[in-house]
């Protein structure tokens, strides 16, 4: 017996920081994945360029790092609403949201990466689970 279907957004910031990819599918975990919608939304110069100052930093600190994971959080956010309220009424639910934030840095050879992204407040934002 397959596990019952649940409607599930996954969000993407990548390293090339153009924006924020989201898409909705429905998917049982295991065999099946049917993609329902997806939209790109491109960052402006201005947030770009506060992220790109956080990657570039070695270690940037916590006051520096806090503003922007918060707005990054709010974006991602804003992402799925907008997503969802292109879709007829019957077909905005969502049962979870896959959070990968942003990295900032990934070394794999030292065993670390950094990433940003408040998966507690996108879940309060959006009011559904966020595996983050």
């Amino acid at each position: 017996m397959s596990a019952p279907a649940l409607r599930a957004v996954g969000l993407m910031s990548g390293t090339s920081m153009d924006g924020i990819d989201v898409a909705l599918v429905e998917t049982d975990g295991e065999s099946t994945c049917r993609p329902l919608a997806a939209r790109t939304f491109a960052y402006d110069d201005a947030f770009r360029n506060r992220l790109a100052a956080l990657v570039r930093a070695r270690t940037p600190p916590p006051e520096r790092v806090r503003p922007v994971e918060r707005e990054l959080t709010e974006r991602h956010a804003h992402a799925v609403r907008a997503l969802l309220s292109g879709l007829p009424a019957g077909q905005r639910r969502v049962d979870l949201v896959g959070f990968h934030g942003h990295t900032l840095r990934h070394r794999p050879e030292r065993g670390e990466t950094v990433q940003i992204g408040d998966g507690r407040l996108l879940a309060e934002r959006l009011g559904v689970p966020v595996v983050f």
